[in-house]
């Protein structure tokens, strides 16, 4: 956005609630993040997604240490015998390389893509939420408080804050419907 957009973006807002004090406008500033970092399912997701990065870590790095073992089987074999007859040998290990490097590669794809799925739900949920309270109280208006350095509210008075209700209003309607915490894996080739 330039800069005119922005400075046009800004007065905007800060006029809004004078506009609201004058008219039938109701205006609520909600920060989302607040809102979903306060939900279990957030803190679940959380621990699936470090549960999952340490088990598949851990079978990554076993079978890291079990290459390096070959390779230093390999290296000794080559250091006591003719060197060109352990060819075939290091040509599967560095085949073997290849499979792990691969497989740490779709992981890393594995996980990401869980982690997107996973703030997807979290965020449609919240925005289900959101609209909900909306017409419930009759808002007019629901704007995100971010991070500082995201151009969202710049301020808004205390009374305008409805995070607390977002996130009552969420367990409410969310709290017994667990995300779907099934991480998608890559069929094997």
């Amino acid at each position: 956005m330039n800069m005119l957009g922005r400075f046009l973006m800004m007065a905007a807002l800060l006029a809004l609630p004078q506009l609201a004090e004058a008219s039938d406008l109701k205006i609520g500033v909600v920060d989302m993040q607040t809102a979903v970092k306060a939900t279990k399912h957030y803190k679940d997701a959380l621990a699936a997604v470090k549960k999952e990065r340490t088990e598949r870590q851990a079978v990554l790095e076993a079978q890291k240490v079990t290459l390096g073992e070959k390779k230093q089987q390999l290296d000794a074999q080559k250091a006591v015998s003719d060197p060109s007859k352990s060819v075939e040998a290091e040509e599967k290990l560095e085949i073997e390389k290849q499979k792990l490097a691969r497989a740490f590669m779709q992981f890393q794809q594995e996980l990401i893509g869980f982690e997107k799925r996973l703030t997807e739900q979290l965020l449609g949920r919240m925005e289900v939420v959101v609209r909900e309270v909306a017409a419930t109280n009759g808002y007019t208006y629901i704007m995100e408080r971010g991070e500082e350095s995201d151009f969202n509210v710049l301020y808004a008075k205390p009374n305008l804050d409805i995070t607390k209700k977002v996130i009552s209003t969420y367990q409410k309607r969310f709290g017994k419907k667990a995300l779907n915490l099934q991480i998608q894996r890559t069929p094997k080739k």
